[in-house]
């Protein structure tokens, strides 16, 4: 593949010759030239010999529009040095906040815990019978090295403690066997105005900060999930669908009144890469009943959240199954206020 660029080509590039400013203007119309610089850093980033570690598709694409836009030449430090810092700052980030926000427990403490789930499950033992018998309880909790409370607290995030190691190896069967016993996100936003109202609570009660961040994260995922809900997974034509699906736009408009919806939960940008123009006066029945973009590109699927991310579909998978195991925690949190 004589066309694909080393790190050299790239740090030569003209687009490292641009102001940041004109730089963001090209990152935001999407211009062809951002897209094949890019795709270019990619694909060298993806080459072996950096130092044997896994590229995160994630965290390099953060990394990448973050360094695209604010890198300004300095002596001694190419644009490539800076990428490559920018995205291990970004993966080391990611596995903090991955071990530490939902549980408050760090990774050993987590480990000990999906020990104690094991001895449980191996033996039979359920969380009720341990609220019953406190010696039992202490007795486990000796056996892998916590405190009392420390275990009662794990096990009310079970879910979460349970996917932080996940390898996809034998340490994930009962991690998954927790998770399928509970109706998928698709499943009770289809199936239930409940998930809505709940889901409209907890993002009415963030600030303007907050809902931000939480529409950088989570934002792609809900936009699939509310995309296909929306337009019914697209298995009717929109013409022949139309009243189905605008039935669903009336049950979304509590949360677009409000403003929990848009760039939130469902992105201006993730509509725009799925479904044909215009996208106004009415965004919801627009988003719902248009034709797609391109025939193939189903706003529902992995592959599209993939493509829109510009990661790969596993990626997309196991940031799906992390986010919904996130989204359990956080009902239970509410139900138990």
């Amino acid at each position: 593949m004589n066309d694909v660029k080393t790190w050299a080509d790239i740090d030569a590039s003209p687009l490292l010759q641009l102001p940041p400013e004109e730089r963001e203007r090209l990152k935001e119309t999407k211009d062809e030239r951002f897209r094949t610089f890019w795709a270019d850093c990619f694909t060298a980033a993806l080459k072996p010999g950096e130092k044997g570690e896994k590229l995160n598709g994630d965290d390099f694409c953060e990394a990448f529009v973050k360094a695209f836009v604010q890198w300004e030449p300095k002596p001694g430090q190419t644009f490539s040095m800076y990428l490559r810092t920018a995205v291990r700052h970004a993966k080391a980030h990611d596995q903090q906040q991955e071990e530490m926000a939902v549980t408050g427990f760090g990774r050993e403490t987590n480990r000990k815990i999906k020990k104690a789930l094991e001895y449980m499950e191996k033996n039979g033992i359920t969380e009720s019978m341990l609220c019953r018998d406190p010696e039992k309880e202490q007795v486990i909790a000796d056996i892998v090295g916590v405190g009392v409370k420390t275990l009662r607290e794990a096990l009310r995030s079970k879910q979460s403690v349970l996917s932080l190691d996940d390898t996809g190896g034998e340490d994930s069967a009962l991690g998954d066997r927790v998770v399928s016993q509970e109706k998928s996100v698709e499943e009770k936003v289809e199936q239930s105005s409940e998930m809505l109202a709940w889901l409209h609570r907890g993002i009415g009660l963030m600030n303007l900060q907050q809902k931000e961040k939480y529409g950088k994260t989570s934002g792609p995922l809900w936009s699939s999930v509310l995309m296909g809900f929306l337009r019914n997974n697209d298995a009717l034509d929109p013409a022949e669908d139309a009243p189905a699906r605008l039935a669903n736009c009336d049950d979304l408009r509590p949360l677009e009144q409000d403003n929990c919806l848009w760039d939130i939960l469902l992105l201006h940008r993730y509509v725009e890469f799925t479904v044909q123009p215009p996208y106004a006066p009415k965004a919801l029945e627009c988003a719902a009943v248009h034709a797609l973009l391109e025939p193939g590109r189903n706003p529902a699927q992995d592959k599209t959240v993939a493509e829109f991310l510009g990661v790969s579909k596993a990626a997309v998978s196991q940031r799906r199954k992390t986010w919904q195991q996130k989204l359990m925690q956080m009902q239970a949190e509410q139900e138990e206020v």
